[in-house]
């Protein structure tokens, strides 16, 4: 979708603090994949979503208002996948949802939401990422993880949330921060 950052046989990771613009660079890169053209200066090639996410009707509204037209952001709402799947089950589900509604790029938001043992240890975070990338990679998609920072700030993958297994786990680290007018 855009080259080196998100897309098909890649897995990223996007951490953000509260507030720090990680729903609104999710928009603009679905924008991105609707319309092709420039995505922070970088080509994109026009792509369908899986966007898993906990968010009901707001979800719909804000694709509204970001100009997203209705089939190129599909959902699977957390609510609506069984408690009882482990997570390489939910992957697999995932997967056939994602091939049917002719996807090329999962975007599983949160971390915390579909994949909570990711945060504790790094042979968990490693686990989680192996799986999505057999999974969901190696036959072609691409995934792309949200999480959050850490209160405690860093740099270089020191401030997100959890263990260090979910930045070493990923292919691709896209750190947001909020800058203020006078970085």
């Amino acid at each position: 979708m855009v080259p080196n950052v998100v897309g098909r046989g890649v897995v990223s990771l996007v951490p953000a603090p509260p507030g720090g613009g990680k729903g609104w660079w999710l928009w603009a890169l679905a924008g991105a994949g609707q319309d092709g053209g420039r995505f922070f200066g970088l080509p994109v090639r026009r792509q369908r979503i899986l966007w898993c996410t906990e968010e009901g009707q707001t979800f719909v509204n804000t694709a509204r208002k970001f100009g997203i037209a209705p089939g190129v952001v599909k959902t699977l709402q957390r609510q609506n996948v069984p408690v009882t799947l482990d997570w390489e089950q939910t992957v697999k589900l995932v997967r056939r949802e994602a091939w049917k509604q002719r996807c090329g790029l999962v975007v599983f938001d949160t971390v915390r939401a579909w994949c909570p043992q990711a945060e504790k240890d790094p042979k968990d975070a490693y686990a989680v990422m192996d799986v999505a990338r057999r999974e969901l990679t190696k036959p072609g998609l691409g995934v792309l993880f949200v999480h959050h920072d850490t209160k405690a700030g860093g740099s270089f993958g020191a401030r997100v949330s959890g263990t260090y297994g979910l930045v070493g786990g990923v292919d691709i680290l896209i750190e947001l921060k909020r800058v203020s007018e006078h970085e």
